[in-house]
């Protein structure tokens, strides 16, 4: 502040010693209060602590009594199923009928009942009743005795028991448990009963049988409950137990009486925890007194030191050295202006995180502090603080003597002065620009993709819309893109995701360098990015981004061990042809690529109307194909394959077929793509596996021996029950697994993952052929052929059909069975028509042919005409 204005500034009022006394007086008291709420916190700590240790032990000698219960509830259940298992046994037994009831047979009794009984299962007694509940037959602890007082129990309590197990089936009776007091003593009883085992003497329905009882005294068994579940001292009384620590459970009769209660004692260790606790809790609670009392005694001193504080204090506080002092020692920033917005004064924090003093000499501005797109709002702020009295802050970027930009919230009051002087503006700052950075970083991982760092969904969903609401104004086109990686789930699969990652930030920056600033590239998510282009010249600019899109993404990409190579598919969507909505225009972008994936990928594609009619047909097929796998409206066709040089059969390859309901048949390679897309080839394949096993089957039965060729798909290798499947078939149909040939295409090369290599190489141990299909028009590698442990290499028909045309194809050829017979490879060419085509495939050495010369795909009962001069493979 200006020494000038010193004289300005209003005096602090004089204050009398007895003022000082009596604000000494309240700060003594205040601090008497202190050391006395200290005190009652700490008594109030204490009490809560108790209460809490109080509630827990309560809660952990709960927690064991109701253990303790459960266990002996579930060990009486256990004992008292056991004993009825026990009686049914014995029961259901055709001898227990017979030498008990009919001959009685003293020999048989002393092997399987008396001690036998007695000594195995433990019972006290043994108890059999005749049809008329008449006791027959009875024992005590293996001896007989006599059966007339039902071994003195009640013969009502023992009724329904014995109904009970009547009422249970004939065939296989169910035994019944209760408990049953006899004086003072607590027994289980279990009855069953008397069934014979033989089903062709079962009573007739509603017929009474004897009963079989079986009885075992709680006071033989306690002493094992107990020790089973650790209870101590375990007693049966009539009435519930009193003594302290001790536990009673009531047990009832099967009429829901209380017989009587099983009490024990337990050791409850909440309660020995409490005592403990309050030894060493007593102590504390003494030591906060004396702190409290310590406290309250430094409380005094301390007052009387601030006694002769006070006046200086008081004659301090309005002083101009002790406001620069305290301004100077703020945590914020603080400066003050004139009206004409020039700074006066500024303190301490003010020059160390901007860099800037004040100089007699230069004048420096307020609105030099800001960035120069602040300047303005900064000058409308300080006018409005002029004539608002209610202070109002504005973030703003204030430079710093550097030229870094500092966020700064800034609040400005004007200052009010006693005298007519001119008047003065006083700001407060606090530095926030750690708080805008991490915004700043909030806003930008919410709207950018973290691996790539294009705009994610969201942001690029507000620039799609933003750009829509421009063009419309401006009467203008734009584009929208959508990119969709080819065969990107190769790399992941094979690679791994590292590899993955690695392509789509490479793929991602190739994307955004083709295109110009003003337009958007984001990534929606796995390896779908979309671009947005706003022009007025319309699709010529559009046609050339997509072709650099694509040109770029067809280059290799390097990665640690080598290159890989993809393309992409681009649908383009129009605005406003295509759709005058954010969400049409999505969605028309998306159908268009996944026309550009159908026909053949690596290409852009338009949106045309009618491709939702098409693809509204791929969606009605897949329902109809799935619907074709459940129903059986697919059948099987098999195609000769012969041994070229002897022109006879040796084997055929399974081909799917389907015939619609009404009659109509579908080509395969209308649905057979299909199933690829949507994984509906996984159960398609399965069908043509089992179908084609089933009729090698029947062929081996009728003296053929043939192989068979069957066609499998990646996508069935990556099952994890494909081996499982294929075991099964070879089992169920008693098939050589060497009678078995896999065509795979060379798609195979590229999804090599080491699970399908795995399944491959068991494939090869197990003895089933494998057979390399389409050779030459896909992903063709010497070392994949050795790697794979292939057996058979299928020429295509594409080269078969140039052979005797071209000397290239022919060259072809040639090179393809060399290299072959060099591999130890058997060599199968497709597509052979003519009687040229086969007589140079004898020439060239080439052992087995297929094709239309030698037979078209038929159903099994139409190849007979093969079968008559047949040769062994």
């Amino acid at each position: 502040m200006a020494d000038s204005d010193a004289e300005n500034e209003p005096r602090a009022p004089h204050r009398t010693k007895l003022q000082g006394k009596q604000t000494d007086s309240k700060l003594a008291n205040l601090f008497r209060q202190l050391a006395l709420s200290f005190l009652w916190v700490s008594i109030g700590f204490m009490v809560i602590i108790t209460a809490l240790l109080w509630h827990f032990a309560d809660t952990v000698d709960k927690e064991k009594v109701q253990h303790s219960i459960t266990s002996t509830e579930s060990q009486l259940r256990r004992v008292g199923k056991t004993l009825a298992v026990q009686t049914k046994d014995s029961a259901w037994w055709s001898h227990s009928i017979e030498n008990i009831l009919v001959n009685k047979s003293e020999e048989w009794l002393e092997i399987n009942f008396r001690d036998y009984l007695a000594d195995s299962y433990g019972l006290a007694g043994v108890l059999v009743l005749e049809e008329n509940y008449q006791p027959v037959y009875a024992e005590r602890y293996g001896k007989e005795v006599s059966a007339d007082d039902y071994l003195g129990f009640d013969a009502q309590a023992l009724q329904l028991l014995i109904n009970q197990t009547q009422a249970s089936p004939l065939i296989e009776p169910i035994p019944y448990s209760g408990f049953i007091i006899r004086g003072a003593e607590l027994y289980w009883v279990a009855a069953c009963a008397m069934s014979n085992e033989d089903p062709q003497q079962v009573l007739a329905p509603d017929s009474l049988r004897p009963s079989l009882l079986f009885i075992r005294s709680f006071n033989d068994s306690r002493s094992e409950i107990a020790e089973e579940i650790g209870l101590l001292d375990m007693q049966w009384s009539a009435s519930a137990s009193d003594k302290p620590n001790y536990v009673s459970l009531p047990i009832e009769d099967n009429h829901g009486n209380t017989l009587g209660y099983i009490s024990w004692t337990l050791d409850l260790p909440g309660r020995g925890l409490l005592l403990q606790s309050l030894k060493w809790a007593s102590p504390l609670f003494l030591c906060a007194v004396i702190l409290a009392g310590f406290m309250l005694r430094r409380f005094r001193a301390t007052s009387m030191k601030v006694e002769n504080m006070t006046i200086e204090a008081a004659l301090l506080k309005n002083s101009q050295q002790y406001f620069q002092s305290m301004a100077d020692d703020a945590p914020v920033l603080m400066w003050e202006t004139n009206h004409k917005a020039h700074i006066v004064y500024a303190n301490k924090r003010f020059k160390s995180l901007l860099g800037r003093t004040l100089n007699k000499d230069k004048v420096l501005s307020l609105y030099d502090l800001v960035a120069e797109r602040d300047r303005e709002v900064m000058r409308a702020f300080f006018e409005n603080s002029k004539v608002d009295n209610d202070p109002k802050g504005h973030e703003f970027r204030v430079l710093d003597y550097k030229g870094d930009i500092n966020w700064l919230f800034v609040v400005c009051a004007r200052q009010h002065r006693s005298t007519d002087s001119e008047p003065r503006y006083i700001f407060s700052a606090s530095d926030v620009t750690e708080r805008k950075a991490v915004e700043q970083e909030s806003w930008y991982r919410a709207n950018y993709d973290e691996l790539t760092q294009l705009p994610n969904r969201s942001l690029f969903q507000n620039r799609l819309a933003q750009g829509l609401k421009t063009s419309a104004r401006n009467q203008s086109s734009c584009a929208l893109m959508f990119i969709d990686l080819d065969n990107f789930k190769n790399i992941n699969d094979s690679l791994g995701h590292s590899a993955g990652d690695h392509v789509l930030q490479e793929a991602a920056k190739r994307i955004r360098d083709s295109i110009r600033e003003t337009d958007t590239a984001a990534r929606l998510g796995g390896d779908e990015f979309v671009l947005l282009l706003l022009a007025e010249t319309g699709s010529p600019l559009f046609d050339q981004v997509a072709n650099r899109v694509l040109k770029e993404l067809a280059k290799p990409f390097a990665l640690e061990h080598g290159e890989v190579y993809l393309s992409g598919s681009i649908g383009i969507a129009m605005y406003p042809e295509d759709g005058d909505s954010d969400e049409t225009l999505m969605m028309n972008a998306d159908t268009a690529m996944y026309h550009a994936k159908r026909a053949g990928r690596n290409q852009l594609s338009y949106y045309a109307p009618v491709m939702n009619a098409k693809l509204k047909a791929a969606l009605q097929m897949e329902v109809d194909l799935r619907k074709a796998i459940n129903e059986r409206e697919l059948f099987l066709v098999y195609q000769p394959i012969f041994n070229v040089k002897h022109q006879a059969m040796v084997g055929v390859e399974a081909l799917v077929r389907w015939r619609r309901a009404d009659g109509s048949l579908v080509f395969p390679d209308d649905f057979i793509p299909l199933a690829e897309q949507t994984g509906l080839i996984v159960p398609l394949g399965g069908y043509v596996l089992e179908g084609a096993c089933q009729q090698l089957q029947q062929w081996h039965q009728q003296g053929l021996d043939l192989s068979m060729s069957i066609n499998v798909s990646p996508a069935q290798l990556r099952e994890e029950d494909f081996l499982t499947h294929l075991s099964a078939c070879l089992q169920r149909y008693a098939l050589d697994p060497k009678k078995i040939q896999l065509e795979l295409t060379e798609q195979i090369f590229i999804e090599s993952t080491e699970q399908i290599i795995h399944t491959l190489d068991t494939l090869s141990d197990l003895g089933v052929h494998l057979a390399i299909d389409d050779f030459g028009t896909g992903y063709s590698s010497l070392s994949y052929l050795q790697k794979m442990s292939v057996d058979v290499l299928k020429i295509d028909k594409s080269f078969m059909d140039l052979v005797l045309e071209e000397t290239e194809s022919a060259m072809l050829v040639k090179a393809m069975i060399a290299m072959a017979h060099s591999l130890n490879l058997t060599v199968v060419a497709e597509g052979v028509e003519t009687q040229e085509q086969q007589d140079f495939l004898v020439a060239e050495g080439c052992e087995r042919g297929q094709g239309y010369f030698y037979g078209r795909p038929v159903a099994p009962e139409q190849l007979a005409p093969y079968f008559s001069d047949y040769v062994l493979s």
